[in-house]
């Protein structure tokens, strides 16, 4: 009983107060009324016994009388009504003997009603200490096992918020290299109070692919669960972005808000060039390794970190395709009146993958992609093969001719390579249109190398339609 409420103990004490109370008062009613039915029964049976005796003289008087009437005629009238008065008695004495017996049975009667009542009421207060007791033991145990789940879903929290700290601690080595440098970054302001949450950072002394900014200043930002990140217009001539598109103002300065999950951010990065998804995605990583090293004591800071990992995985969730900055463009040769065009995408990133430099030569004469490697470096395909001596190889061609041979490199490629391959022959037209802007004087025809690169994807499409995971791609699926 500990347990229970004490606003539900006094009230269950003062029910089996009150069903004592009542038990006790109907016992005394029930007594009073079998004393008062014993004294009555005892009187008149003393009245009836003593009327009795009266009645059996009177009879035996009368009889002396009726045969003193015999003998003596001339009392035999006063004889008569002496008998007469004493019948009347007799039936007034039976009438009230009758009403005594009457009142008797309701007496019972009404004693049979006061103990039904009281078994009702002993039962009815024994139901409601039962039920009340069992519903207090119901809400007793709810109470803890909601506390227990409560107290385990927040010693998890903290027991993950713990390991992912840790492990941000331990793994600092193992994280993959940052396209984005930089000498400093000071975490500034926390505003916590919602629901347009921010957080202040600075980078000092910034390189990102050639270019520099001595500093810029970011915000992570959460707006209605939403997390996004705000770049301010820096003091020099380069904006952190090449896409640079102003979409507000504080305090003079011009900022570009971007939150992956607005439809007018996807519309954003789904056209930026390669840089700009970059800077975006390693100054959100870049933020959270910081974050993690200084072992912020702030209990928010936990709460920024689980922002910026959504944030980072939205920037790596963007419409896949292959991002660059730009495109080379150059003729290598014309092997029988045919060109063979080479196409190098300058910082191309694709699967969160930065390369500096793309190169592909299309023979258009043979329907024949080759795909370059850097010098001592695998080129952009994760299963590069390897020369005889065990340096990458110089160049993967992959022959849309020959249908045969190009399903058979088509499925020894990992799906990843498959995509990015796919991405790239999808980008020819594209490709092409740079090639005829940088050589405006070129007799090549565009409408001809436009349709040949078209029906390069469509053969494709119609190559790799259907087929099974080569060997590669089982291999690393495993």
């Amino acid at each position: 009983m500990s347990n229970i409420p004490l606003s539900i103990s006094e009230e269950l004490q003062q029910l089996q107060s009150e069903a004592s109370f009542h038990a006790s008062k109907v016992e005394a009613e029930i007594g009073q009324l079998r004393s008062a039915l014993a004294a009555k029964e005892q009187e008149a049976l003393g009245k009836y016994e003593m009327l009795l005796e009266e009645v059996q003289n009177a009879f035996q008087e009368s009889e002396e009388y009726f045969e003193q009437w015999k003998k003596a005629e001339a009392t035999n009238e006063d004889l008569l009504a002496k008998h007469s008065a004493l019948s009347q008695e007799k039936d007034a004495l039976d009438c009230r003997i009758s009403t005594l017996f009457s009142e008797r049975e309701a007496l019972d009667a009404r004693l049979a009603t006061l103990s039904a009542d009281h078994s009702a009421l002993a039962s009815q207060a024994e139901a409601d200490t039962t039920r009340f007791r069992e519903e207090l033991q119901a809400r007793q145990v709810e109470s803890l096992q909601k506390y227990e789940m409560l107290l385990g879903e927040v010693q998890k929290a903290f027991q993950e918020s713990e390991e992912y700290f840790e492990q941000w601690k331990k793994t600092e080595s193992l994280l993959p290299p940052f396209s984005l440098e930089c000498e400093k970054i000071a975490l500034g302001e926390q505003r916590n109070i919602g629901p347009h949450r921010s957080w202040d950072i600075t980078f000092h002394q910034v390189s990102l692919l050639g270019r520099r900014w001595a500093q810029l200043d970011l915000r992570l930002v959460e707006h209605h669960g939403n997390a996004g990140i705000l770049i301010f217009e820096g003091p020099g001539p380069s904006p952190a972005l090449h896409r640079w598109n102003p979409n507000g103002e504080e305090g003079g300065r011009r900022f570009l808000l971007v939150v992956p999950q607005d439809h007018t951010s996807q519309t954003l990065l789904a056209s930026v060039p390669a840089s700009d998804l970059v800077f975006l995605r390693d100054a959100t990583s870049k933020i959270i390794q910081e974050a993690a090293i200084q072992d912020l004591p702030h209990a928010h800071s936990l709460l920024w970190l689980q922002v910026a990992r959504r944030l980072l995985q939205h920037f790596n969730e963007v419409p896949s395709r292959i991002y660059y900055d730009a495109v080379k463009t150059s003729v290598l040769s014309k092997p029988n009146g045919q060109p063979a065009l080479r196409f190098e995408l300058v910082n191309a990133y694709y699967a969160g993958k930065v390369l500096p430099s793309l190169p592909l030569v299309w023979k258009t004469s043979e329907s024949k992609i080759h795909m370059e490697s850097s010098t001592g470096n695998a080129g952009p395909l994760l299963a590069w093969p390897s020369s005889e001596s065990g340096e990458p190889a110089a160049e993967v061609v992959f022959d849309l001719e020959d249908a045969p041979l190009a399903r058979k490199t088509w499925s020894n490629w990992l799906k990843q390579d498959q995509r990015l391959v796919s991405f790239l022959i999808k980008e020819f037209p594209n490709f092409l249109h740079h090639f005829f802007e940088q050589h405006p004087e070129s007799p090549l025809s565009q409408a001809t190398l436009q349709k040949q690169a078209r029906q390069l994807s469509l053969t494709l499409t119609r190559i790799t339609a259907g087929k099974r995971p080569g060997i590669w791609r089982r291999i690393f699926r495993k």
